[in-house]
């Protein structure tokens, strides 16, 4: 096990563990690394917790390859890249950590199947505040997401993806949930606040199901569905869109049913050529 030292100025990474199963790396401080802050490559059942990472030039947190890390209670700020990066880790699960200002995603994870993120409190992030892109049955529930410089949660390529209860409270140049090229997503009991895009957006997807969503004071439309069939859109709030409401385009066999739509800069609810579109409440 790796516990309690302080690592600070390093060439190369702050710590680096290797090929170690069941290894705790567990309430360290690592400063001014060139490199990673904590690395861990192919190793299985590791846990990283309590520790403090700060202004490092790559990621704070990457763990790459391996299975069933548990990333929890740890503090990343000022990283050159990602906050925490999780590469082809199945079953990992990324909780209650908080990451500050990283010049890249706040949390990304990638090829990673049954991904667990949750309770984590991501703010100032230069790209995305929570990334997930090839990761199948990933749960991203129960996080704080403020001020990313692009999309507050995005999510690409992936299948079944329950985001659930986060919230999202501004972005500078992104929309507050980005959904794309992906099947059967639950985007559901969100609330959505101050992004310059859209509060939701869904594109190029499969049965997207965007339920009983908080969403008001956004610069864009409040819900948009583009090139995405068989998507739900019910039971939704939506105040202070600066566009539409609700806009569908290109999207067949879309139901939008029992929402609640106030002060828009634009249409309520605008559809687009899409075929079988029910409106009703």
């Amino acid at each position: 096990d790796v516990k309690s030292n302080k690592v600070d100025d390093t060439e190369g990474h702050g710590i680096y563990v290797s090929g170690s199963d069941n290894a705790e790396i567990k309430s360290n401080t690592v400063t001014d690394a060139e490199q990673h802050g904590i690395l861990v490559n192919p190793s299985d059942d590791v846990e990283i917790s309590w520790n403090y990472v700060e202004d490092v030039d790559w990621d704070g947190i990457h763990v790459d390859s391996g299975d069933d890390a548990y990333i929890h209670h740890n503090t990343v700020k000022d990283a050159g890249a990602d906050g925490i990066d999780v590469v082809d880790n199945d079953g990992v699960r990324i909780h209650n950590n908080t990451v500050e200002d990283a010049d890249d995603n706040g949390i990304e994870v990638s090829d990673s199947y049954d991904a667990d993120i949750r309770w984590n409190y991501v703010t100032g992030s230069g790209d995305d505040g929570i990334n997930v892109e090839d990761s199948s049955y990933a749960d991203i529930r129960n996080n704080e997401v403020r001020w990313s410089e692009n999309d507050g949660i995005d999510v690409n390529d992936s299948y079944k993806v329950d985001i659930v209860d986060n919230h999202v409270h501004g972005t500078y140049d992104g929309n507050g949930i980005e959904v794309s090229d992906s099947y059967d997503a639950d985007i559901t009991d969100n609330r959505v606040h101050y992004t310059d895009g859209d509060g939701i957006n869904v594109e190029d997807s499969f049965g997207a199901d965007i339920r009983r969503n908080d969403i008001h004071d956004v610069d864009g439309n409040g819900i948009y569905v583009e090139d995405s069939n068989y998507a739900d859109v019910n039971d939704n709030d939506i105040e202070d869109a600066g566009k539409n409401g609700i806009y569908i385009n290109s999207s067949d066999n879309v139901d939008v049913v029992g929402n609640d739509i106030e002060d828009t800069g634009d249409h309520g609810i605008k559809v687009n050529p899409s075929d079988f579109v029910n409106i009703f409440y």
